[in-house]
């Protein structure tokens, strides 16, 4: 669903001056790509959760820290949101009636990197999710339990990345840095010494 920037930071500020006597600088907003759910976010971790079709604020949650990154499965089943280095993934709540308990947990990580997460980006089939941070890796993630998968963590960047996404069939997976580099991997069969050894370890852990 495409909206245009002046709109959304119309909608952000209607809903944040109603709801909130104090209002901050609005840090993020977010739709969910069926067009149904709004997220807002302030500064503060404070978020309003809209339905978007009908304009009405449906809960308040207060994620409780400053909020670097929120992103949608493509599904529009799950939500990620970023605090900082932790990671929390969110079911998609319902916007047909009002609750005060708006959202269920499904997944967290904690210290997911080593500096700030900046963003979170998902593969078409909402199955995978990466994360880049100013720590200058990416990491891979599965949403559900994959079998002998094992989350990855991607280096090579030397400067801040600014966008990290898979390819449209997700064989691949592109990250862009601050000095315009683009950097490419791709899936391969062919296993190295350091995979090999690590997938024995995770056969013999289980």
């Amino acid at each position: 669903l495409f909206i245009s920037q002046k709109t959304l930071h119309f909608i952000i500020e209607m809903f944040h001056e109603r709801y909130r006597s104090k209002t901050e600088a609005t840090s993020i907003g977010r739709t969910s790509p069926d067009g149904k759910i709004l997220i807002t976010v302030d500064v503060d971790g404070f978020a309003l959760i809209i339905n978007y079709q009908k304009q009405v604020v449906i809960a308040h949650f207060n994620f409780r820290d400053h909020v670097t990154a929120l992103t949608f499965t493509p599904d529009s089943k799950f939500f990620a949101v970023a605090t900082g280095k932790k990671l929390k993934i969110f079911e998609s709540p319902d916007v047909t009636h009002k609750t005060f308990s708006p959202l269920v947990l499904y997944k967290k990580y904690a210290n997911l990197h080593s500096d700030d997460i900046t963003g979170i980006s998902w593969s078409t089939d909402s199955r995978l999710f990466l994360t880049y941070s100013d720590d200058l890796t990416v990491k891979m993630m599965s949403l559900h339990k994959i079998k002998d998968f094992l989350p990855f963590t991607f280096s090579g960047n030397n400067r801040k990345i600014v966008s990290a996404f898979f390819s449209q069939d997700n064989s691949r997976i592109f990250t862009v840095s601050q000095n315009g580099v683009v950097l490419l991997w791709q899936w391969t069969d062919e296993r190295g010494e350091g995979a090999q050894k690590q997938m024995e370890f995770a056969q013999f852990k289980s």
